[in-house]
């Protein structure tokens, strides 16, 4: 069964479900919220001869020293918000602006906007990924 908003809300309200920084209205969907992108982007550098699992999770990768991060200023030094350019054919991970806490009885699911999946971005990420309280 699919959350609606105010279902979400009354979950929030709760406390069982947090956003830190707290939701802005427009962020409000009919049975989503909408998180944003945050500052830190994580590539792996290229090497032909190293396979990743995920099995044990991502912290076991920050071991390797096989990747490189980039966390950009909320703002540049003309008051802009920086830009992180995505090659074509490059991978990324990127943070979300929002930390988001879910309740062990409750499943979320990260998706990409169909809007941005039109210009080719697009994954989904399993609830795994996400806090657990």
């Amino acid at each position: 069964m699919v959350l609606s908003q105010p279902q979400i809300r009354e979950e929030v309200e709760k406390g069982a479900i947090r956003f830190d920084p707290p939701l802005e209205t427009k962020q409000w969907g009919e049975a989503s919220v909408d998180l944003r992108l945050g500052y830190k982007f994580t590539k792996f550098r290229p090497n032909k001869s190293v396979v990743f699992s995920m099995a044990d999770g991502i912290a076991a990768l920050s071991e390797t020293g096989l990747y490189d991060e980039v966390i950009l200023e909320k703002k540049d030094r003309m008051g802009k918000r920086p830009q992180y350019i995505l090659d074509p054919g490059e991978f990324v991970l990127a943070l979300t602006y929002e930390h988001v806490w879910i309740p062990r009885h409750l499943i979320g699911m990260v998706e990409g906007r169909s809007t941005y999946a039109r210009a080719g971005l697009s994954k989904r990420f399993p609830s795994s990924m996400l806090r657990r309280l």
